[in-house]
């Protein structure tokens, strides 16, 4: 019996050591945050620092990365000794414009996290540039129900990186009475070519010392509301903007007090808008816009079906004052 529990006793020192005589990985954080970077020539490295917090030497196997911009870097190939420390480098391409959210995945022999989870987050700003416009805002002439009116104005990269130019469209207001916009490289030429109704929304790009040709066309969806400020916005390479005053005088009252068109019913009182429902084309209604006196004051965005939740949108000035997302009880 003696012999029997020595044994036993023996073989669990044996068992307890094996357990114990193996690698581990602490890393010290998981997540590099690079914050807002300028766009480079050369890759943005990301370093991880790591420590072998076993009691056998660690063994990195490989490193890997998913696709879009991030490439795997620099990591040990030679065993890490028990208590050492060492790094893995990430590589994030220097010119991909935008947010930063990207995954790397390292292995090892570590009995703890043999799979490692490394993240990348941050955002990629073009180089700053200034411009200079033609005129920071405008008249446009008296615009009666239903008829059009455009203007045109001119911005100049004056500054010695490339000028990324184009419209805010998150920008919460929405203009109803945008007939058309577009974005073109000036051309003295061809300052009257005026487009056909369909928008055009691509950025366009201008280099240092060339001009930008801004054509907007308005269209009086809003009644009989008198003089009116429309404010446009627009965005310049990532994190600039642009705001632009066009002042316009809306008159004449609809012949009814509702209008549909193109999949939107528009309700009017006293000749002025006072109500947008927008529609899918199976019938649903999918936002409904309140206004007064040709602003908006009160938006309720639909979901698809699927989803349910609707979303309710205030404003003052034009300008979002409060979002509530709630579940949908149409």
């Amino acid at each position: 019996m003696k012999t029997l529990i020595t044994l036993l006793a023996l073989l669990l020192i044996c068992t307890s050591t094996f357990t114990l005589a193996q690698p581990k990985i602490q890393f010290d954080t998981t997540i590099y945050d690079y914050g807002s970077v300028v766009e480079s020539n050369s890759a943005f490295i990301a370093k991880y620092w790591f420590t072998n917090t076993g009691t056998e030497p660690l063994i990195i196997g490989n490193l890997r990365t998913s696709d879009g911009g991030l490439a795997p870097g620099r990591w040990p190939k030679e065993p890490i000794l028990p208590g050492k420390r060492d790094s893995i480098t990430l590589l994030y391409h220097g010119r991909r414009i935008g947010p930063i959210n990207k995954t790397g995945v390292v292995t090892s022999n570590a009995v703890n996290n043999p799979s490692v989870v490394l993240r990348v987050k941050g955002e990629v700003l073009f180089k700053k540039t200034s411009i200079k416009v033609s005129m920071n805002e405008a008249d446009m002439r008296t615009i009666p129900f239903g008829e059009v009116d455009t203007i045109s104005f001119i911005v100049t990269n004056t500054g010695n990186e490339p000028l990324h130019f184009n419209f805010l469209d998150n920008y919460p207001t929405p203009l109803i009475d945008l007939f058309y916009r577009r974005l073109s490289v000036y051309n003295p030429l061809n300052l009257n070519d005026i487009p056909s109704k369909e928008p055009i929304y691509n950025e366009i790009v201008a280099a240092p010392n060339e001009m930008i040709l801004v054509q907007i066309c308005l269209r009086n969806n809003y009644g009989n509301v008198g003089p009116t400020e429309r404010c446009l916005y627009f965005k310049y390479n990532s994190d600039d903007t642009l705001k632009y005053t066009i002042k316009v005088n809306y008159v004449g009252a609809p012949v009814k007090e509702k209008v549909y068109e193109e999949n939107y019913l528009y309700e009017y009182k006293e000749g002025k808008l006072i109500k947008r429902t927008a529609y899918y084309y199976n019938g649903d209604f999918r936002a409904i816009d309140h206004f007064r006196d040709g602003h908006l004051i009160n938006s309720i965005k639909y979901d698809y079906p699927s989803n349910g939740d609707r979303t309710e949108y205030f404003y003052k000035n034009d300008l979002m004052i409060e979002k509530v997302t709630q579940p949908n009880d149409k």
